[in-house]
């Protein structure tokens, strides 16, 4: 099941065009009390990644670094999962996504404030 949300944060990375500037950091199954308005046989993760994001298409352009943070809940009654996805900006990209600062604390509490 962890596996969906980390498909969902390669398809943000399909549509940004990071491939080559995309890092996942972190995976790991949600709480209960961390999402508690959805049942608890209703499977549950966040992933937090960062990926180098360009404004426009053109792939020579400067890119920016963006903290992405998903949430993912497993619908598996209606075959669907229900995605929410947060971003924060990070300033420019660095060229080394594994150098790249962590989200900041308060970014990081607001994405989770949102899943209560």
């Amino acid at each position: 099941d962890d596996q969906a949300v980390t498909f969902h944060y390669q398809e943000l990375t399909d549509i940004n065009d990071a491939h080559k500037y995309s890092l996942v950091r972190e995976v790991r199954p949600l709480q209960t009390a961390e999402m508690p308005f959805f049942r608890v046989d209703h499977p549950k993760y966040i992933l937090l990644g960062l990926q180098g994001v360009s404004k426009s298409r053109n792939p020579s352009a400067s890119r920016n670094a963006v903290h992405v943070f998903l949430a993912l809940v497993r619908l598996p009654e209606v075959g669907c999962d229900f995605l929410i996805s947060f971003n924060a900006g990070a300033g420019p990209w660095q060229g080394d996504a594994s150098a790249a600062a962590l989200p900041s604390h308060e970014a990081t509490e607001l994405f989770l404030a949102v899943l209560i």
